[in-house]
């Protein structure tokens, strides 16, 4: 059995994106949460205009009703802001998921399963390679078993390099995006 712990927290990673499309269906309900701003600027707005008191009473409504606009103001620039990073993480995770997508599940092809099988394999090598007496040996003989066990690692190791890579680029996009979003006071 390989030993891929790259490969598979990677492999889960794409499980769940797959999972989390259905965050796309944010994107339609924008619209909505932005006319539901709008449509309570506007009440705000015609309350002021229309509110009917004067002195300290309407003093104390005009105070209300500009704390409610700031606060209003507060809210759609922080969901203007989160939305913008919510979407960009959308994205840079779909691209991960696209790029892991790529990496084949199998390490060797199919064909070669008959290797496994031979007693012997003659593996060619570059001429230099110190033989016995000094002599140069242009090719090395193992088992089948062997060659086939050093094919698959090598394989292994270029996907879990590739992996870890996917990964760390993965995280770093994420970090930078909620420290971006932590900088900017949108959370609360």
């Amino acid at each position: 059995m390989v030993h891929s712990p790259n490969y598979d927290r990677l492999m889960r990673f794409v499980k769940f994106a797959k999972a989390n499309q259905s965050l796309a269906d944010l994107d339609s309900k924008h619209r909505t949460a932005m006319e539901a701003i709008r449509e309570a600027e506007e009440r705000i707005q015609h309350y002021r205009e229309y509110q009917g008191f004067e002195g300290k009473t309407g003093d104390a409504i005009k105070m209300w009703l500009d704390k409610a606009k700031q606060s209003l103001e507060e809210w759609r620039t922080a969901y203007l802001a989160a939305t913008l990073v919510e979407i960009e993480m959308r994205r840079v995770m779909q691209h991960a998921r696209e790029e892991a997508e790529l990496l084949s599940p199998v390490l060797v092809d199919s064909r070669l399963d008959t290797l496994r099988d031979m007693a012997d394999v003659v593996i060619p090598v570059s001429q230099g390679v110190g033989g016995p007496l000094g002599f140069g040996v242009n090719a090395l003989a193992s088992t089948g078993a062997a060659a086939y066990d050093a094919i698959a690692a090598q394989a292994n190791a270029e996907r879990e390099q590739k992996s870890k890579e996917i990964l760390h680029k993965l995280n770093d996009s994420i970090d930078r995006k909620s420290t971006r979003l932590n900088s900017s006071h949108i959370t609360r």
